[in-house]
């Protein structure tokens, strides 16, 4: 957990915020995440975010936190991987 503030200063770090649309996490808590609702997966981003919040002062899930936000909702996780692979290997 919050890894981009820890490691900030680091040279050839990446930072990547992943989310995803309602339909597609609800679904995702149904099939592997043991039955969890959307409800329950909306709880456990609010303490993320509090953390988050607490320990570095910045707002959870904003974009200008982060190198990469990637939305999952629309492609398969094995081509938003290797999208992210091509992009660290290009800003490398």
């Amino acid at each position: 957990r919050s890894a981009d503030y820890v490691l900030e200063d680091e040279p050839n770090h990446f930072s990547i915020f992943v989310c995803a649309n309602d339909a597609y996490r609800e679904q995702r808590g149904k099939d592997v995440y043991d039955g969890k609702t959307l409800k329950e997966l909306n709880q456990e981003d609010d303490k993320r975010a509090r953390y988050y919040n607490y320990y570095t002062g910045k707002k959870w899930g904003d974009p200008v936190n982060y190198d990469l936000v990637v939305n999952t909702s629309n492609e398969s996780l094995d081509k938003i991987a290797d999208a992210i692979i091509e992009y660290i290997n290009t800003v490398k």
